[in-house]
């Protein structure tokens, strides 16, 4: 069994608790590089700074003038 097959599950189970729902395929796992939304990306880097606690992004669509 291959280190990447044998870690994939901690390493979704990690991702799905920081908000990321993009299927990751067991080579990618490993490689901490997959395809994801950009939402997804940034809602899951809320928790490093937030102690552990994620938080959903908001979208900002203008800024007053």
């Amino acid at each position: 069994m291959k280190l990447a097959e044998k870690w994939h599950h901690t390493v979704v189970d990690m991702a799905k608790r920081f908000g990321i729902t993009t299927p990751l395929p067991v080579s990618s796992a490993g490689a901490r590089a997959a395809d994801m939304k950009l939402e997804e990306h940034v809602s899951a880097f809320t928790v490093f700074p937030n102690d552990g606690i994620r938080i959903d992004p908001h979208m900002i669509r203008a800024l007053p003038l």
